[in-house]
């Protein structure tokens, strides 16, 4: 549930500000989302149920590739695994944030 509601969480402070969002909660529905739509901003957990961030990055062709916004609770793990083809789209504009997740869900109360 934890996961739900920091999604809701940060769709809610998107949309405050005036932006349209689009939501999945594992890396199917995110690519389903992606194919059906181009978007120009993603933001995305390295870690989803199903799968990996890192490969449903890699799944957007370059030449379509929005900006990306990394998310991820465990740099360590995150930065020790990169690829070099990951590294390369995070040389390209994308962005790694640590911990976002577990910030917006202790102040989901605040953003809502």
């Amino acid at each position: 549930m934890k996961l739900e509601h920091a999604l809701a969480a940060l769709a809610a402070f998107v949309e405050k500000r005036g932006f349209s969002t689009a939501s999945a909660t594992c890396s199917k529905d995110a690519q389903r989302e992606l194919d059906r739509q181009r978007f120009d901003v993603v933001l995305l957990d390295v870690f989803l149920p199903d799968g990996s961030g890192l490969d449903l990055l890699l799944s957007i062709p370059k030449q379509r590739r929005p900006q990306v916004v990394l998310m991820t609770g465990d740099e360590d793990e995150v930065v020790a695994d990169l690829s070099e083809p990951v590294r390369a789209a995070l040389d390209d504009g994308v962005r790694l944030v640590v911990s976002l997740l577990e910030d917006l869900t202790t102040t989901e109360e605040e953003l809502t």
